[in-house]
């Protein structure tokens, strides 16, 4: 989750005596990983404070991050797909993904060529400003080793004014987009997967704090299941599924389920919930309970779903949301406990 705020300033005022901490290891590790993540970052720990009496510092602070203006173009850009209880925007910058677990690492080198590399998406969209390349010229747009586009990229009033209205962010103007796709080669399949390598963890990885765990249980109480089973199809190239795609192949379905209610049935091949496509070695049903368990709210929302059925791609639609909170436990004692109380009471 943190490689995807590499461009944010972080500066921490730490007290060894906070309460608020299990151990002041923690916020030294963080300290470690973000200077390795290439954040620019000041850490400064205190042994005599707590949680709060920083506000002597606060001037320092301000003064710090007013030297430190946000980059509104970044030259470069990494979107990372996590777990955690808040998901990545699927536009990061300047580039959007069409999955929610789409990885990114997109540079500009110069400002006639766009470099990137991606794993788990099939169309990158993006937003393109004078500051970050020419658009009196064609731009070459190469992803995974391949040259996917080479376009001159119109610029459009509207089109801007849009952005500044959909971002709510007048600091933020793109002239003009332009949407590619990812190759699904199997020599782009290799860069994706390298790409996903290199960022590896080198240290230890654990639950990020107790809130979010809390969070996570909340959710779950709201969403338990999806109501269906399933398992990943061994050959999806016969559904002409290209690159890492596959299929999950249902095995049960309950009928009362919002799925089972879409039509779903045994035998089907779910391909996607949501516009979001299931990769192989991605957790299949469980991934999809991940992101909608995160995603869903009170009110429903229809969810565009595909399955493949007797040979034939059959589109449905699921209406989703989270459910109630469980009542609360009663803590009432039972007739047996009351009378044993009275009993020891006399």
């Amino acid at each position: 989750m943190l490689r995807n705020l590499q461009p944010v300033s972080v500066y921490i005022l730490e007290g060894t005596k906070d309460p608020n901490i299990r151990h002041i290891d923690g916020p030294r590790a963080l300290h470690d990983i973000l200077a390795s993540f290439g954040y620019d970052i000041t850490y400064r720990e205190f042994g005599d404070r707590a949680h709060e009496g920083f506000q002597e510092y606060y001037t320092d602070v301000l003064r710090w991050l007013s030297d430190r203006p946000r980059d509104v173009y970044p030259r470069e850009v990494l979107r990372v797909p996590h777990s955690a209880i808040a998901p990545v925007s699927q536009r990061v910058h300047w580039v959007e993904a069409d999955t929610r677990q789409a990885l990114i690492h997109a540079k500009i080198p110069n400002p006639h060529r766009i470099d990137i590399t991606a794993r788990w998406a099939r169309e990158l969209t993006l937003y393109l400003h004078d500051r970050l390349v020419d658009l009196d010229r064609p731009v070459e747009v190469w992803v995974n080793g391949e040259m996917v586009k080479k376009a001159k990229i119109d610029r459009s009033v509207p089109f801007a004014l849009e952005q500044v209205k959909d971002l709510d962010d007048p600091g933020r103007i793109y002239a003009g987009s332009l949407t590619v796709r990812v190759p699904q080669t199997q020599a782009s399949v290799t860069a994706g997967k390298a790409l996903w390598e290199s960022l590896a963890p080198t240290h230890a990885e654990g639950t990020l704090s107790f809130w979010e765990m809390f969070a996570v249980r909340a959710l779950e109480e709201r969403f338990p299941s999806l109501g269906m089973k399933g398992e990943e199809i061994s050959d999806p190239a016969r559904l002409g599924l290209e690159g890492e795609s596959t299929g999950i192949r249902v095995t049960e379905v309950a009928t009362t389920s919002a799925l089972g209610k879409a039509g779903v049935r045994v035998g089907d091949i779910l391909v996607e919930v949501g516009d979001e496509p299931f990769y192989v070695g991605r957790g299949g049903l469980s991934f999809l309970h991940s992101w909608l368990m995160r995603e869903l709210r009170g009110e429903s929302r229809a969810y565009p779903v595909i399955v493949w059925r007797d040979g034939d791609r059959v589109e449905l639609t699921a209406n989703l949301a989270l459910g109630p909170y469980r009542e609360p436990t009663s803590f009432a004692p039972s007739a047996e406990r009351a009378r044993s109380s009275r009993s020891v009471a006399r």
